[in-house]
């Protein structure tokens, strides 16, 4: 059983958070609770008053807190330099906050983790995901989607409470139900509509960018809270109000959101369709012992099970186990050295090397968390040469499918554009698992200079047109002399981000994400 960081760790783990600092989401719990457990440094640019002026919250310019380090970060070559001296990261973690892109997070050799939230809300997050050892992800629903475009080791971690600020609201109910959050015609038509059909009957309070300490006051004045969801999503509502120990009555959403297993229905909260809210807003208007009952019981099950300090002990439990198989290190900047297992990903537990050209044993190899090394050879004379190297050997036969998916494969040498190097990437796509990785390297830098170089562009396109995601197609020194060979580095995908968004979006329409505006913005092979 592997220990929570809570437990407490055997060594102070180093994180370093790369997210924009917004005080109006999950930003600042996060940060937050990851204080109390690990060393942290954040990075990213600080908002500025007119981007808080942007979001309609001017007058919420005072919460803001910087970043520990104001810096917009394109790549992990920015990091380094920005670090404290001797301050080496165990863990790079960026948070779903409007950042955008990172260069070269799958190459740097510290383990990385992405929290996507708002996944369906911004297409974008499935191209991010991918990078990273690890994403976790807010909303259930969104892991399949996630998994299948590329992202791998996907885990769901909700959104939470912050017992220090949701604190429970009283005060003098005058209202029947309160709803805070927004309502944008055009955005929004359906909460609107659902609070008119409330409004038709009881008394409805409803608020919109208030701060922590005014939202407790709008919940305060209502003898219960209200929730819609905006695409059948467990938003951060439903774990506040609970929190602030108000009794909620909240739309059931997606059928896989995971709202029902983490809360009963009757129990800790009331669920409603659309064609029973008032209903169920009766009986909860009506009934003052349900709602002190429901009250008293969701707050217990908030504050000791789904707190942000729950969600980080989470998020570390899952990645502990492969931090201390990778020494500390500040991210590489430049051109990186070492062989195709030095760009293994972290978690990576079967690994196969498909011509047995690796150059590392497996007993090297558990220092980074792989147990279990298979070698694909093509002769028996290689097999015999390098048997003891592998935990076991098999023989290159494309008439015998391969029947447990892996981790990861390695390729030396790929026939790069050719019609052998596309039987190889169809072999890789048939052996990796979904989120997979393949490492190759392509053509020597003696060989680039021989001839033409290789058009990383048609590469892309080739190696996508296999069933990949592309992270990216760069330089490593792999020997002591200086070579340097070209080294791919793809996920394993089933899905394009244009048939994921287009799924996402069939499921559950959006006002603002058209059908035309997905082919117009999402390239058909990404």
């Amino acid at each position: 059983m592997v220990a929570s960081w809570a437990d407490p760790p055997g060594r102070h783990l180093r994180v370093c958070v790369l997210c924009r600092m917004h005080p109006f989401t999950w930003i600042h719990h996060y940060v937050a609770a990851l204080r109390q457990r690990c060393e942290i440094i954040t990075i990213g640019p600080a908002l500025s008053p007119e981007d808080v002026t942007a979001m309609g919250r001017a007058h919420l310019a005072h919460t803001v807190s910087p970043p520990d380090i104001d810096a917009c970060i394109a790549s992990t070559d920015d990091i380094p330099a920005l670090l404290p001296p001797g301050w080496h990261p165990d863990l790079l973690l960026t948070i779903q906050s409007g950042l955008g892109a990172i260069a070269g997070i799958e190459r740097c050799g510290t383990p990385s983790a992405y929290i996507s939230v708002d996944t369906w809300h911004d297409l974008a997050e499935l191209l991010y995901a991918r990078h990273y050892s690890f994403v976790f992800a807010a909303q259930k629903s969104a892991i399949p989607l996630l998994e299948a475009t590329g992202a791998p080791r996907v885990h769901w971690l909700p959104l939470a409470c912050d017992p220090q600020v949701h604190s429970p609201a009283h005060g003098k109910e005058r209202f029947d139900f309160a709803f805070v959050g927004s309502c944008k015609p055009g955005l929004h038509d359906e909460r609107i509509r659902r609070l008119e059909t409330l409004g038709s009957e009881f008394s409805v309070a409803v608020a919109d960018a208030l701060s922590q300490e005014h939202m407790g006051s709008a919940y305060a004045e209502a003898q219960a809270a209200f929730n819609s969801s905006l695409n059948g999503e467990l938003n951060m509502r439903v774990f506040e109000t609970l929190c602030m120990r108000k009794p909620l009555l909240t739309d059931r959403g997606d059928e896989e959101n995971g709202l029902l297993e983490l809360f009963q229905d009757g129990v800790h909260l009331l669920t409603y369709r659309d064609e029973d809210l008032l209903d169920k807003a009766r009986v909860l208007a009506h009934d003052a012992a349900l709602r002190a009952r429901l009250a008293a019981a969701a707050h217990q099950e908030v504050v000791t099970k789904h707190t942000y300090l729950h969600r980080v002990d989470s998020l570390l439990a899952t990645i502990a186990p492969y931090i201390p198989a990778r020494s500390s290190a500040v991210p590489e900047s430049g051109v990186r050295r070492g062989g195709l297992h030095t760009l293994l990903p972290v978690g990576a537990r079967t690994v196969v090397d498909w011509g047995m050209a690796l150059g590392v044993s497996r007993i090297a190899l558990r220092r980074q968390g792989v147990e279990r090394l298979i070698g694909v050879a093509a002769s028996e004379a290689d097999a015999k040469r390098r048997a003891a190297s592998y935990d076991e050997v098999r023989h290159m036969d494309r008439d015998e499918p391969w029947r447990e998916p892996v981790d990861a494969l390695t390729r030396h040498a790929l026939p790069t554009l050719s019609q052998d190097g596309t039987d190889a990437l169809r072999e890789a796509h048939a052996m990796l698992r979904s989120g997979g990785t393949l490492l190759a390297t392509l053509r020597t830098q003696e060989e680039c200079e021989q001839g033409a170089p290789v058009d990383e562009d048609t590469v892309v396109r080739w190696v996508r047109s296999a069933g990949f995601a592309v992270l990216s197609i760069g330089p490593v020194i792999t020997d002591p002399d200086g070579a340097v060979e070209s080294v791919l580095i793809a996920r394993k995908r089933t899905l394009t981000i244009r048939e994921a968004a287009q799924r996402m979006y069939a499921a559950h329409p959006l006002p603002h994400v058209s059908p035309e505006e997905i082919e117009a913005h999402v390239p058909p092979d990404l």
